[in-house]
């Protein structure tokens, strides 16, 4: 057992035991504000509990300022779920004002597209764009090949839906999706809804709805160019421990001083 891994294990074990939570634990200003309390992190852990969708999204953050990632050729672009998000919640103001239409800033939209850690990778530059979605705690991931003008939809969660409920979650995204990319790369013309759509069938699956955010996340991780470029675990737990590690590892934490002295001790042999 590798010294890393064991004081992973003894920085998780330590994590349930801790009850002080009224602290931020992790803070990245940039491109958003997100924050991470103590009970959101030790949730990470709680099998009965699905991913909450902050932590998802610093996990996000710091994959895309994983150097050996940036490497990747062609470029991708890391959403996360901040897009999807306020695209649904635009759709369910309207259902609930059936008298309006509420509809979601483009420009705010397109900022998304424009805005990353990621090192002078423009979103003209980057063939693939990897969106994640999540509704009721069901996250897939749509993978956007805007060189081949095709989209993979990587669903972990069994039994799958149908073609036409797939059909119907990606519309509503990529008819913002078009706008904001025509805003943020200027020439942009193509309808991403028309394109074809195909659901591989070597994507690792799980009946467990509370896992289905951790899949994603390790879609992310490993799709590129078609496939996955590295194996997948399928175990919910070392996928939900993975996750906590890669959170607790970002060097670049605003709120470090706020955790405990011997647990920033411990976590120094993780960086």
């Amino acid at each position: 057992m590798s010294k890393k891994y064991k004081v992973s294990i003894y920085t998780i074990t330590m994590l349930q035991l801790l009850t002080f939570i009224y602290r931020k634990w992790m803070r990245s200003s940039k491109p958003h504000p997100i924050g991470l309390s103590l009970r959101r992190i030790q949730g990470i852990l709680r099998r009965d509990q699905l991913l909450d969708i902050d932590c998802f999204n610093m996990a996000i953050r710091i994959l895309a300022n994983d150097e050996a990632l940036l490497t990747r050729d062609p470029p991708v672009r890391f959403m996360d779920l901040q897009f999807c998000t306020t695209v649904i919640e635009a759709a369910l103001a309207s259902a609930r004002d059936l008298d309006s239409r509420v509809q979601p800033d483009i420009q705010a939209l397109a900022s998304l597209l424009r805005s990353s850690t990621e090192i002078d990778h423009t979103i003209s530059s980057c063939n693939w764009i990897l969106l994640p979605h999540a509704f009721l705690g069901h996250f897939i991931l749509f993978a956007i090949n805007k060189h081949a003008r095709q989209v993979s939809i990587l669903d972990p969660l069994i039994p799958s839906l149908s073609s036409e409920r797939y059909a119907l979650k990606f519309q509503r995204v990529a008819f913002y999706l078009n706008d904001a990319l025509e805003l943020a790369q200027p020439g942009w013309k193509s309808d991403t809804f028309f394109w074809p759509r195909k659901s591989p069938i070597d994507v690792p699956t799980s009946v467990d709805r509370n896992e289905s955010g951790y899949f994603v996340f390790n879609f992310m991780l490993s799709w590129h160019g078609n496939k996955f470029v590295r194996p997948i675990c399928t175990d919910g737990y070392e996928l939900r421990k993975n996750l906590l590690i890669h959170l607790l590892e970002y060097h670049a934490n605003e709120a470090e001083d706020n955790i405990p002295y011997d647990v920033r001790e411990i976590l120094k042999c993780l960086k």
